[in-house]
């Protein structure tokens, strides 16, 4: 890039990236800020922290003033159903279509993955989603509490639900004081629409309660289940409210609902009705019901927060600030923090009030995605963020993958992602927190207008530009784009019907817009070519025959970032007859074998290897240094790459684990976490099961594998029920047929579910973890084929030379060595040595004389096929 550009870019990001000046936050430390209102009521601020430690830290701030009445809040949860998740976007969306004008939004509680449920409760216009899932976990969870007055309060709440059951009514309204209440049985239930998490987290419940509402999922089924509350099944229906009004969803906070007796089952598939409710139980509870309830009676039901007036509830994990004052890494410890949920340096969202009693949302930036600008933040760090804000309490959300906040400005269209997601995209989650304002659609006056955000552009390329206008309340106001006016500031560029082309413009290029007397600005930066161009697939990708891809190509400036491409500066080539590529980078396969996939974008080529219809594809096999392994969990355990055992080659993954540091309030998890290279580890065609070689121990828990699919939600495979064999054996998951292609693999853990057990521990080994495309491959030990023979100094050998000859005789049954592959390390330093391909004699020498003591050498080679032979291990003493 030439020194005119340079300058230009630096014009260019200061108009983009326009921050207040610096200013002192709290000792040793500074603060970058950026204001801006949203709508009247509801600020945005964002600020880049820097700590005197070299921490540095990005927060985005959400201020809501619900003391205007035009201000509003929305605890949301996707189709307004206890299970299931969906990205931030579709709650926005779907509470727009309902007449919402949302403005902005944040995610909201922690949640069951797999079930999508939230772990605390959620009550949205009075009506219950879930309530705690145990009478317990109310001194754990503070809740957010809105009120109808629309005050919003964080405390603790108690929850109470009970039954009444009156032999022989059905569905009669009886008047209260009609019947006497001598003849009514009276009993308590535990809680609301908690059923699925039970026997997704394999947790065993005994004398527990629950009433499920057809609000409990879309398809209203409870699963047979073992650790479900699932021994009894009582499904009252036509239930109806005081008022007679059928119940068609959930229930609604301290209204009494009445139903009859329809059907008593249990350990069976439950569907609950339409208009009905399932009452389902375990334990003491299940006998109570077996004992006291018939088909025929009227059953009656209320529940309640001990609070008439509530109108929404969320959950929160915990406290981070209480009184003004945040929590410190000890007390985060007492609410039940422990590990990397606690110490780890990650994305981060609370809400919380601040001194003028307004609701503000924080988020901390972190993990990968965003770790060049905002290290993340510990509870303790966050917490003491909080404190330094002003806020007099606050609670922690979801964080990590989850933590995410949205927000549309007037004269935006779409809603911005403000802060960058750790996996680089939304995640799906339970429920969220919508802002709103007051429609006004009608104001058809434009306030504001707005262009397409800064971009890069190659030069003589062009892209399609528009003006958005909105009025003063942030609503769209039609265009007519033949009344736009355009400016450029360079002559070699031009817009034409909406059409910017950047012709031989060299650098920065303003352009503005004016409509209806309103004016917006907007830059584009030509350049001449780009650095490099990529593929959205990896290096290499598997397909199956039959399958469709779409390419599509990336261009990218190691200063600038993404470039604007369009279609006439791509050229699309397949080399290999595995099917037909279109010019606009669609692929579709109809032949096995391997092809080539080159995109062009002037002299920048990249190139992808497409293998079709093989019947397997290994991830890893510990050979190479493919992926960097984290060991983590409640339970803990250690990993690494190990020559202890191998089911092919020279490594394998040895996992230890000790049950004595799991403290049993969650499922022993040990999870093996895959970072690094995303090709090996993600299938563009549809794989028939996931598989492993394990080496068991006899011992080790539930074997499972998570997957993320193309829209980032994640999924389980089970791999097995428990590691009860010693030696290896190939494990398999089967595949579900429905996710969305690609998928990646995230990790392989082992979970423990039964906390009674007594304490153990052990290793385990994993080797060959692979895709496999066609159910009869197997997966069979190879035989290797090149020898290291006649090794000089044997193993555990004396040596009086502190300069010696290392000497073996290296060959292949079959072919021949590659002498390219040879390695001969001493004390991991390599040495230097020669090898004559005739006699098959290696000769080798360290690279300086060695000291009195114990040394390893170690020797390795790949035969002309890649294939490896077993690594030789020798200790030698030199005296």
């Amino acid at each position: 890039m030439n020194k005119s550009i340079r300058n230009k870019l630096c014009c260019f990001s200061a108009i983009v990236f326009l921050f207040g000046a610096s200013s002192q936050y709290a000792l040793g430390s500074t603060v970058n800020s950026e204001y801006r209102e949203i709508v009247d009521g509801i600020e945005y601020i964002e600020k880049e922290i820097f700590k005197g430690n070299n921490s540095k830290y990005r927060v985005n701030e959400l201020s809501i003033d619900l003391n205007n009445e035009d201000v509003g809040v929305i605890f949301a949860k996707e189709k307004q159903y206890s299970l299931g998740k969906s990205e931030l976007s579709e709650h926005v969306n779907e509470a727009i279509e309902q007449g919402n004008r949302v403005v902005a939004g944040i995610n909201g509680d922690f949640f069951n993955v797999k079930a999508g449920v939230s772990v605390g409760p959620h009550v949205e216009y009075g009506e219950i989603l879930t309530s705690f899932t145990s009478t317990t976990d109310r001194n754990k969870y503070p809740l957010i509490v809105q009120r109808k007055n629309n005050k919003v309060s964080i405390e603790k709440l108690v929850f109470s639900g009970g039954l009444k059951v009156l032999k022989g009514y059905g569905d009669s309204d009886i008047p209260d004081g009609v019947i006497d209440d001598s003849e009514i049985l009276k009993y308590s239930f535990d809680s609301v629409n908690r059923y699925e998490e039970f026997d997704v987290n394999r947790y065993k419940v005994s004398n527990y309660m629950t009433v499920t509402t057809p609000n409990y999922s879309e398809d209203r089924r409870l699963r047979k289940s073992s650790y479900a509350p699932n021994e009894i099944l009582v499904v009252l229906n036509n239930v109806k409210s005081q008022s007679s009004e059928l119940l068609d969803s959930g229930l609604k906070l301290d209204k009494e609902y009445r139903g009859e007796v329809v059907s008593i089952g249990g350990n069976e598939d439950g569907y609950i009705p339409k208009n009905g409710i399932i009452i389902a139980a375990s334990g003491n509870k299940a006998e109570w019901l077996k004992e006291n309830v018939e088909i025929g009676d009227q059953i009656r039901l209320k529940a309640s927060f001990g609070d008439q007036e509530i109108e929404r509830i969320m959950a929160a994990y915990s406290y981070l600030v209480e009184d003004g004052k945040g929590y410190s890494e000890e007390k985060l410890k007492e609410a039940g923090y422990q590990g990397g949920l606690l110490t780890l340096q990650r994305s981060r969202t609370a809400l919380g009030i601040d001194k003028k009693g307004n609701l503000v949302a924080v988020t901390v930036e972190g993990g990968t995605a965003a770790n060049e600008y905002s290290d993340g933040a510990s509870l303790s760090e966050f917490a003491l963020i909080l404190e330094e804000m002003g806020l007099q309490t606050a609670v922690n959300l979801d964080g990590g993958g989850s933590t995410e906040i949205t927000l549309k400005s007037y004269a935006e269209e779409e809603f911005k992602i403000i802060n960058k997601p750790e996996d680089g995209k939304e995640r799906k989650i339970s429920n969220s927190l919508l802002f709103t304002t007051k429609d006004n659609k009608s104001d058809k006056k434009v306030d504001s207008i707005s262009l397409k955000e800064p971009f890069v552009i190659l030069k003589n390329s062009s892209i399609p530009l528009n003006v958005k206008a909105e009025n003063k309340y942030g609503f769209e106001v039609n265009v007519d784009a033949a009344e736009v006016k355009w400016k450029v500031s360079d002559s070699s560029s031009e817009i034409a019907n909406g059409i910017f082309n950047a012709g031989n413009a060299n650098g920065l290029v303003m352009i503005e817009g004016k409509y209806d007397n309103k004016k917006a600005v907007t830059y584009a930066i030509v350049i001449d070519e780009l650095d490099k161009v990529e593929i959205n697939s990896g290096y290499e990708m598997h397909l199956n025959k039959g399958d469709e891809f779409q390419f599509k190509a990336i261009g990218k400036s190691s200063y600038l970032g993404e470039i604007e491409l369009n279609k006439n500066n791509i050229e699309w080539k397949l080399n290999g007859k595995i099917g037909k590529i279109d010019e606009a980078g669609k692929l579709i396969t109809s032949n096995s074998g391997i092809g080539i996939v080159s995109c062009s974008v002037g002299d920048k080529v990249t190139e992808v290897k497409v293998k079709v219809g093989q019947d397997h594809a290994l991830i890893d096999g510990f050979e190479e240094k493919k992926f960097y392994y984290d060991v983590d969990g409640f339970m803990g355990g250690k990993g690494s790459v190990s020559q202890e055992k191998a089911y092919n080659g020279n490594n394998s993954f040895k996992i230890t684990y000790d049950y004595s540091s799991w403290n049993k309030e969650y499922n022993g998890t040990i999870n093996l976490k895959i970072n690094g290279q995303e090709s090996p580890k993600t299938s563009y065609g549809r794989p028939e099961y996931i598989s492993a070689m394990v080496y068991g121990d006899g011992k080790a828990p539930w074997m499972r594998a998570s997957f993320t699919d193309a829209n980032g939600e994640e999924f389980i495979v089970d791999m097995a029920s428990n590691i009860d064999w010693n030696g290896w054996r190939e494990v398999r998951g089967e595949m579900p047929s429905e996710v969305a292609l690609p998928i990646k693999l995230e990790k392989i853990y082992f979970v423990e579910t039964h906390k009674e057990i007594e304490k153990k521990s052990g290793e385990i080994f994993i080797d060959d973890i692979m895709f496999i495309y066609k159910d009869a491959y197997k997966n069979t030990k190879k035989e290797l084929t090149t020898k290291i023979e006649g090794i000089y100094p044997s193993n555990n050998m004396s040596i009086n030379n502190r300069k010696f000859a290392i000497k073996a005789k290296l060959y292949d049954e079959v072919t021949a060595i590659d002498p390219y592959s040879i390695k001969v390390l001493v004390d991991g330093v390599e040495a230097r040595f020669s090898y004559n391909e005739k006699s098959k004699e290696l000769i080798a020498v360290p690279d300086k004389v060695l000291k009195n003591g114990a040394h390893i050498i170690t020797i390795n080679a790949k035969n002309i096929y890649g294939e490896s032979a077993r690594r030789l291990k020798i200790d030698v003493n030199v005296e």
